[in-house]
């Protein structure tokens, strides 16, 4: 085992945290020097730490992920016990702990003052973790910080920055993490590690797109090797929960989706069959592709000032799409999507029928009647999918006759003389028909219009 121990000023790591962190991180230090243990900070903020060109820009990290240990075994639920103490340093903050996964967190309300609303420091055990099968939620056991960093995804997330005693200061990196982080490269730290977590892959796109990364040779290879041994498949059809393929996969897919990256993510993870982790028939066509590049056109530049899309998750509603209506269903169930996300998978065939039935000679408020039954998220999701000419009559009503306000509002029907009533509902809907025709263009054309329909 070697060990590379480089130093860094925990001073830059005080200029990269705002107040609150800064002041958390010290009281945790201490609160582990009190007990007897060494503190780590560890995961992405060291790699950060460690790429970051100080002199162009400042580094801000967002949160802590602090880990108990040392060369040791560390004490059971040690993580746990630092958090406690810390709550009672800041009694604001609010602890949630997992004891089964040896693990809690400090999390800030919104509601308590700037400078420490959303803070947040996730505190845990060095630990060793072991998976009962592929994919499993891993059996956790208290362990070193050697054993920590070894259950990390890549080798430069596998490093640590020790925050008490004499080698305060140090980068404890003992697979070649900051090796890789100069040569830009991705590396797993074990043969079994995407058996183990295929959620693995996603999270390397993530970092690949993010930081302008690429694999290392034998990580592309050992991901092939896993997907063609079909394990994936075989855990699917399994009878058992799946956690990395269900809950987990779901948290990655939406931190792709909603990074700036998310197309050339989606790229990669269909160069990568990585898709089939999901489904062994999904894959990103090239219509699936075309759609997705007509989404990311309609989040920027929406067809109507009221329009709020949300990119997450619509981007993976139009991949799932390429599937059948029950695989769709299911897959969608099993990365536990909402329910509104199911529903407009379902309901995708439904409204195609519907459009193809309008048929000619349809006024615009009748069109109009038809499809407001259905949300305009579930319309814009079978816009993406098929947005040839065809469509025309939807896109009509989506950027046009789904807006159609009429000039006059209740008030307004009072004022000319109508009694207040039941009688205002089919009054204000018919006049709403008669503008999305074009019967009526301005407030004149609108009284007219009362006075000829309702005397």
């Amino acid at each position: 085992m070697l060990e590379n121990t480089t130093k860094i000023s925990l001073n830059q790591l005080d200029a990269a945290l705002p107040p609150a962190l800064r002041s958390v991180w010290r009281s945790a230090a201490q609160c582990a020097i009190d007990r007897g243990w060494d503190l780590y900070l560890v995961g992405g903020a060291v790699r950060d730490l460690l790429r970051y060109d100080y002199t162009n820009l400042a580094l801000t990290l967002p949160d802590l992920d602090l880990v108990v240990g040392g060369e040791t075994a560390t004490p059971a639920n040690a993580g746990i016990q630092l958090a406690i103490d810390l709550q009672v340093i800041y009694p604001q903050a609010k602890l949630t702990s997992h004891p089964n996964f040896q693990t809690a967190a400090l999390t800030w309300p919104q509601m308590i003052d700037k400078e420490w609303s959303g803070i947040s420091v996730d505190i845990a055990t060095a630990r060793i973790e072991t998976y009962e099968y592929p994919g499993a939620h891993p059996t956790v056991t208290a362990g070193s910080i050697y054993q920590d960093l070894q259950r990390r995804d890549f080798t430069v997330n596998a490093m640590a920055l020790r925050l008490t005693g004499a080698k305060a200061g140090e980068i404890t990196d003992f697979f070649g993490g900051q090796q890789d982080l100069a040569q830009k490269c991705l590396r797993v730290l074990h043969d079994r590690s995407f058996q183990d977590d295929p959620t693995r892959i996603f999270r390397g796109v993530r970092f690949l797109t993010r930081l302008g990364f690429t694999w290392a040779t034998e990580t592309e290879m050992q991901w092939q090797t896993t997907l063609n041994s079909g394990i994936f498949a075989t855990t699917l059809n399994s009878q058992v929960r799946v956690p990395s393929l269900e809950d987990r996969l779901r948290a990655e897919l939406k931190y792709l989706s909603n990074s700036p990256q998310w197309l050339d993510g989606i790229k990669a993870l269909g160069e990568l069959q990585a898709w089939q982790c999901i489904h062994p028939q999904l894959q990103v066509t090239e219509t699936t592709w075309l759609s997705l590049h007509l989404l990311e056109r309609l989040l920027v530049h929406p067809p109507h000032p009221s329009i709020k899309l949300t990119g997450w998750p619509l981007r993976l509603e139009v991949i799932l799409a390429s599937l059948d209506l029950v695989a769709r269903e299911s897959t969608a169930q099993q990365l536990q999507m909402s329910m509104e996300s199911i529903e407009r998978l379902q309901q995708i065939e439904m409204v195609q029928a519907t459009i193809n039935n309008l048929g000619f000679g349809l006024r615009p408020s009748q069109i109009a009647a038809k499809l407001e039954v259905y949300s305009i998220e579930l319309l814009y999701l079978v816009l993406l999918l098929d947005p040839e000419p065809d469509n025309l009559l939807l896109l009509r009503y989506l950027t046009e006759w789904s807006h159609t306000q009429a000039f006059l509002d209740g008030n307004d029907l009072k004022d000319l003389g109508y009694p207040p009533g039941k009688a205002y509902k089919p009054m204000l809907q018919a006049l709403t028909a008669a503008t999305c025709d074009g019967l009526v263009r301005d407030r004149e054309g609108s009284i007219k219009f009362l006075r000829t329909n309702f005397p």
